[in-house]
């Protein structure tokens, strides 16, 4: 698959989960076998999404790929580690640990997207000095 169409596909499926869980469409409150709620997943893919989006754009520039992949794994990771905070699939947490859910689920958001406006602006630029050197690597892919 072409980078430009997994990039549409990506923010597309951004669009939807996010429009679907601000709505509180009825689909979010259903259960995953096992008894998951969905609406717990597409908060984990809005984490995934620009996080993979960010790794995809990356792909070509050698120095920013240890970062892009180590923020993809801790986008996987927030579904895991906010079940194990809660102690339960529905995400339902009491005293403290709502609070460092809360801190640590705001701070993953503002790196996730943060990494992805800071790869799309350095993409940009390379874009704009085409075979400009990045360790050794031509980025001139587009």
């Amino acid at each position: 698959m072409s980078r430009k169409l997994e990039l549409l596909i990506l923010s597309i499926g951004f669009v939807v989960a996010l429009g679907l869980l601000v709505a509180a469409n009825p689909i979010v409150l259903q259960h995953l076998p096992g008894g998951l709620p969905v609406g717990n997943v597409f908060a984990a893919f809005l984490f995934w999404m620009p996080a993979h989006a960010a790794m995809r754009v990356n792909q070509t520039q050698a120095r920013y790929q240890g970062t892009s992949l180590s923020v993809v794994i801790i986008a996987l990771c927030w579904l895991p580690v906010s079940i194990g905070l809660a102690g339960n699939l529905s995400l339902n947490f009491s005293g403290s640990r709502g609070a460092l859910w809360l801190r640590g689920t705001s701070t993953l958001a503002i790196i996730v997207l943060g990494w992805l406006v800071y790869s799309l602006i350095a993409r940009w630029r390379v874009g704009r000095n085409p075979g400009q050197q990045h360790n050794g690597n031509v980025t001139d892919e587009r």
